[in-house]
C-alpha cells in the first residue's frame, strides 16, 4: 500500500481509498460570511487525475462524501450525482455521519453502498470512524479510517503557527478494545496497524492531534494516539506524536524530517 496525495492505494486489491470530501462545505462558510468559490470541480479533477495515474478497479470513499446535514439543497442533488457519474471507476460509498440520505441522492449504476460499520478488501478493513467498527475488521492486517481529519499544529521560531494535514499510523490498545467488545474478540490480529486518512477536502483545517483530541469512539478511546506515527501527504515522517509534542515543549527540532521520507 502507498500514499497517493491525500489518499491510499491498496496495490494488491487495486483499490484507491479517500475520505472526507465534505462536498458543499464552502456553502456553510458563505452563510457564515466567508465567500469561497465552489471547490467541487477542483476536488473532482484531483480525484480523476489520481484515478488515471494509479488505475484502480475500485474507489472507496470512507464517509462524509457530502457536508450538509440533514438538509440537502437542489444544487447538491445535481452536483453530487454529477460528481460520481464523471468518475472513471466504480465507487463504493461507506457512509459517514454527514451522509444522511445519500442513497436517495446517488442513483448512478457505478455506485454501491457498503456497510457503515466496515468493509474488508483482502487484508485491509475500512470504515469511516464515527461508529464502532464490526469485530471482523480487527482480524485484518490494516484498519483504515477517516472522520478525524488529522493534522499537526507546528510553531515556527517567530511564533507563526501552521496546521498541516497528515496521515496517522497507530495501534489499538487491546485491553480497552476487549472491554468494548466483551466476548466478541475471540480472534484478532495483535499486530494490526490503524491508518487514519487526512480529509480529501483541503478547506478543512483538521484536528491538530498534538493539541486536540481525535474524533470518533475508536480513535478517542482505544488507539495509542501519543505513540502514533505522523506522516505528511508527501510521505515525510515527522516522528511520533509524542516526539512532536516533546520537541515543541523543548524547542528542539529533533531529527531533520527531510531525512525521513518514505510511505506507509
Amino acid at each position: 500500500m502507498r500514499l497517493v496525495e491525500r489518499g491510499l492505494l491498496l496495490e494488491e486489491q487495486k483499490v484507491l481509498v479517500v475520505a472526507d470530501l465534505h462536498i458543499g462545505y464552502e456553502f456553510e462558510l458563505t452563510e457564515a460570511g466567508v465567500k469561497i468559490p465552489s471547490q467541487t470541480g477542483g476536488m473532482k479533477s484531483r480525484l480523476i487525475k489520481m484515478i488515471r495515474e494509479v488505475k484502480p478497479e475500485e474507489l472507496i470513499v470512507l464517509g462524509d462524501f457530502k457536508h450538509n446535514i440533514p438538509y440537502v439543497g437542489t444544487w447538491e442533488y445535481e452536483e453530487l450525482e454529477r460528481f460520481v457519474r464523471d468518475l472513471p471507476v466504480r465507487v463504493t460509498m461507506i457512509r459517514g455521519n454527514h451522509d444522511v440520505d445519500l442513497q436517495s441522492i446517488l442513483h448512478s449504476e457505478t455506485v454501491r453502498f457498503g456497510d457503515p460499520r466496515g468493509e474488508i478488501r483482502g487484508s485491509v478493513g475500512l470504515f469511516h470512524g464515527h461508529v464502532w467498527p464490526k469485530r471482523e475488521l480487527f482480524k485484518c492486517k490494516y484498519l483504515v479510517m477517516g472522520h478525524t481529519h488529522p493534522a499537526v499544529l507546528l510553531k515556527e521560531s517567530l511564533g507563526l503557527e501552521t496546521r498541516l494535514s497528515c496521515f496517522v499510523q497507530s495501534r489499538p490498545i487491546w485491553s480497552k478494545l476487549i472491554e468494548r467488545y466483551p466476548g466478541e474478540l475471540g480472534s484478532y490480529n495483535p499486530e494490526l496497524k490503524v491508518i487514519i486518512l487526512p480529509s480529501f477536502n483541503k478547506l478543512l483545517g483538521g484536528t491538530a492531534l498534538n493539541v486536540e483530541e481525535p474524533l470518533g469512539p475508536l480513535a478517542r478511546r482505544c488507539l495509542d494516539i501519543p505513540n502514533s506515527e505522523i506522516i505528511l501527504e508527501d510521505g515525510t515522517i515527522l516522528g511520533t506524536l509524542r516526539h512532536i509534542r516533546e520537541a515543541a515543549g523543548s524547542h528542539s527540532g529533533g531529527e531533520d524530517p527531510e531525512k525521513m521520507e518514505r510511505g506507509l
